[in-house]
């Protein structure tokens, strides 16, 4: 069976539909050598940063570079790639919010969440559109739509009346090179490279307002009024859309001093920061899945995050989970976690026994037989056990 795969936003992007994106390709590779795997971008890339993308000989890359003259128009239709782009292939899996319309063949699309409509505050007017134009035609088009969440198909169903007997649960994961950092000289390297030489209470991810970073830096800020401890808070993590100004809102906290912004960091360095953090702190407003709490549990840290959205299904009974709307309670997360190292020491082992129970061999696993479910008659694909 051939599979067309679309990685257009696997480049450039460290978060969301990239990683999503790198950790299936790398299941995918690491079970199936039968079938062939076809991987297409109409974004053009550097050979260079080609060197994420599978080096097998069942993988393959093209490009589909759009004309520029042609780029909003399709962008607004979500529908890409353009018709006969491809040679044929017996199924084609969009990634993302852009659904090829007028493939005649097996397809199937892979929904995250439906936050451009249940947050719409925390999206741009354009990316809303472009969202919802790509969903409405993931439900008329797709043979099948992954949702990486329970919560996610509940969504879809709720919202776009998609039956669900078309929608498949399969979970993100978090990738292998997420695991507990024990090599102590990479911890000091790493931790003198980002200039942090303290105790310290981590948050990752894109700094945009469904984050929800302002309630945390207003908890932090009540936490460091009412304790001497000499914790930092640590963010890392690209600037996303609509982001207030927060260099301002830490001035006016009084906490300037004890708040390090790291932007993007690199996943050696995370995975030390994940590892060594005496916190991580999640209390994003809404995820379809939520990777970061994962990648820190992987790499065994204590976990707070929110109790709503797809959240709680992730971390399971292994997190504290609170309102992100409750100040309060996020304050009140943060002081008992920190203000019991017994506590903390039992919360990093529920972290790595949760953080097993998910692995990118079964997401691609449980894709391939989605593939098979809607292509019987091409596929072709045993398990590798041991």
């Amino acid at each position: 069976m051939k599979i067309a795969i679309d990685v257009s936003l696997a480049v450039g992007e460290s978060a969301g539909v990239g990683t999503y994106t790198r950790g299936l390709l790398e299941g995918l590779a690491a079970i199936d050598a039968e079938n062939e795997y076809l991987l297409y971008s109409y974004l053009d890339f550097a050979p260079s940063s080609r060197l994420p993308f599978p080096q097998k000989p069942n993988f393959s890359l093209r490009m589909l570079p759009l004309a520029e003259e042609h780029w909003a128009r399709i962008w607004a239709r979500a529908d890409l790639p353009p018709k006969d782009a491809l040679e044929a292939v017996d199924v084609i899996h969009s990634l993302f919010f852009n659904v090829p319309k007028e493939y005649r063949g097996s397809l199937v699309v892979t929904i995250y969440d439906v936050s451009f409509l249940l947050q719409p505050q925390f999206h741009t007017e354009a990316n809303r559109l472009h969202c919802l134009q790509g969903t409405l035609n993931a439900a008329l088009y797709a043979d099948r739509i992954i949702a990486i969440s329970t919560q996610t198909k509940k969504d879809l169903i709720d919202y776009f009346c998609i039956p669900q007997e078309r929608i498949r649960v399969i979970h993100a994961a978090h990738r292998r090179i997420y695991y507990p950092e024990r090599d102590v000289e990479a911890i000091r390297s790493a931790l003198e490279r980002l200039g942090i030489f303290r105790d310290f209470i981590l948050f990752v991810g894109s700094l945009e307002p469904r984050k929800n970073l302002k309630a945390l830096l207003q908890a932090y800020a009540l936490y460091v009024q009412r304790h001497s401890g000499e914790e930092l808070l640590v963010v890392a993590g690209g600037k996303g859309w609509l982001n207030d100004d927060l260099s301002q809102i830490v001035a006016e906290l009084g906490i300037a001093d004890r708040v390090k912004f790291l932007g993007y960091v690199q996943e050696t360095d995370l995975r030390v920061l994940y590892s060594v953090a005496k916190l991580f702190v999640y209390p994003s407003m809404y995820e379809g899945f939520g990777l970061p709490p994962l990648e820190a549990m992987a790499c065994g840290a204590p976990v707070i995050t929110s109790n709503t959205s797809a959240l709680p299904e992730v971390v399971g009974d292994a997190a504290i989970v609170i309102d992100p709307r409750d100040c309060k309670a996020l304050f009140q997360g943060i002081e008992r976690v920190l203000c019991d190292d017994n506590l903390r020491l039992r919360m990093r082992q529920q972290s790595l026994a949760r953080a097993k129970l998910f692995s990118w061999e079964r997401t691609a696993e449980e894709t391939l037989a989605v593939y098979q479910d809607v292509c019987p008659e091409h596929y072709k694909w045993s398990p590798r056990r041991g």
